[in-house]
């Protein structure tokens, strides 16, 4: 990824709107801006399947659509 310097949050998007049953208790960027590591927590009956993860930057979000490298997988 890239632009990440200054981001304010995380989110998990399923079928284009927040996943509820998946929280964020925190994350940080490199220096770079390049790499985001994040902690999440996954309530036990969250649906299987692939997450959009979305990263909110002063610029504004980052794409909502899947493009391989910004998708998480619950299974």
């Amino acid at each position: 990824g890239a632009g990440f310097t200054g981001a304010t949050a995380v989110t998990f998007l399923r079928n284009n709107a927040a996943d509820t049953t998946i929280t964020v208790t925190s994350f940080s960027v490199n220096v770079d801006g390049t790499q985001a590591t994040v902690d999440i927590t996954i309530d036990a009956g969250a649906p299987l399947g692939a997450r959009v993860v979305q990263i909110t930057t002063p610029g504004g979000n980052s794409t909502a659509a899947g493009t391989g490298g910004n998708l998480f997988t619950v299974q």
